[in-house]
């Protein structure tokens, strides 16, 4: 059965109100994402960056803990590694193991003191990881990582042989969920999207999250961060589209029954036991299968041939267009 685990990262590396979303128009941050997911009846991750303790101090930190214990809603751990460790080093994959090691367990013992229980799961700041930080996590005890985006610059992670990039897979003591993603072509322009409330089309999501579901994707990850519904273009004001696209996402969600999970509830109904002695045998290996998608159907291999998406809008898709130029393609 399919799960949806919407994972919303919680930081604020600029100013206070990418947590708060404050603006002379109204809070458009975790209050108001907390406030729309109890009007569905949803709870979801948030994934805290505790390092940020060392910006913005405990009190901070500890006032956005209490929202969103406060709404029901599960917190996981995240972390930009330049807070903790090198002010220069923004990626974990820029530190030797050892170090990762101990920005982790460092990360991970302020979170135990700031939330008030061990964190379960993990995701790299900027997707930053290496296979390294699968074995620094095994180290600080922690089961669950969520930092892989295969074709992300920022991250280092290799794909396994034979994986798709949605596969979930055992290595190192740990399990692998990868960001949720799907391929499409732009005017002959090939790209790897992820399923983001801010990246991708209200009608894209639904396609794409739609298609998932009929192959049996297990789980999907549904992206956001802290200020998704604060324009921060425009010092914070609300984002009234995104807002309204969050609303119609999960009224879909609802309408069709598609199961929404945090982290802890599919790890316990729905993730599979390895088996060690095949993980003894082989580094690496599939646990969950998840065929690579476009909107028009399935990748049956990676790279593969990606299609361009339906129902999009050109006005949209010009818009995509012109940030894949000014990113390199």
């Amino acid at each position: 059965m399919t799960n949806i685990l919407i994972t919303v990262d919680t930081e604020a590396h600029r100013d206070l109100s990418e947590f708060w979303g404050c603006s002379q128009k109204g809070s458009y941050g975790i209050e108001k994402i907390c406030r729309i997911f109890n009007d569905f009846d949803i709870r979801a991750t948030f994934f805290l960056d505790v390092g940020e303790i060392t910006k913005w101090g405990e009190k901070e930190l500890k006032a956005v803990t209490d929202c969103l214990k406060a709404s029901g809603n599960e917190i996981q751990l995240h972390v930009h590694p330049n807070y903790l460790g090198d002010p220069s080093k923004y990626y974990f994959w820029q530190y030797a193991l050892l170090k990762q090691s101990e920005i982790i367990r460092e990360a991970k013992k302020i979170f135990e003191e700031i939330v008030g229980y061990s964190p379960q799961a993990f995701r790299a700041g900027s997707y930053g990881a290496n296979d390294e930080t699968l074995h620094a996590l095994a180290l600080a005890g922690i089961s669950l990582d969520f930092s892989a985006y295969f074709e992300k610059k920022n991250c280092k992670m290799l794909l396994p042989a034979g994986n798709c990039p949605n596969d979930v897979y055992y290595q190192s003591g740990v399990y692998e969920i990868p960001v949720s993603t799907f391929g499409l072509n732009l005017f002959g322009l090939r790209y790897r999207s992820k399923v983001d409330i801010n990246s991708s089309a209200t009608s894209e999501l639904i396609n794409v999250i739609e298609l998932m579901t009929t192959n049996d994707y297990n789980p999907i990850i549904m992206f956001m961060h802290s200020f998704s519904l604060a324009d921060r273009g425009r010092k914070y004001l609300p984002d009234f589209k995104a807002e309204e696209k969050l609303k119609r996402v999960l009224d879909y969600l609802k309408r069709t029954e598609i199961p929404v999970s945090t982290i802890s509830e599919y790890a316990d109904s729905s993730l599979p036991v390895v088996d060690i002695k095949k993980q003894e045998d082989k580094n690496s290996f599939v646990v969950k299968h998840n065929a690579d998608i476009s909107l028009n159907g399935l990748i049956k291999s990676f790279p593969g041939t990606f299609h361009r998406v339906k129902g999009t809008g050109i006005a949209y898709s010009i818009k995509r267009l012109k940030g894949m130029i000014k990113k390199g393609g």
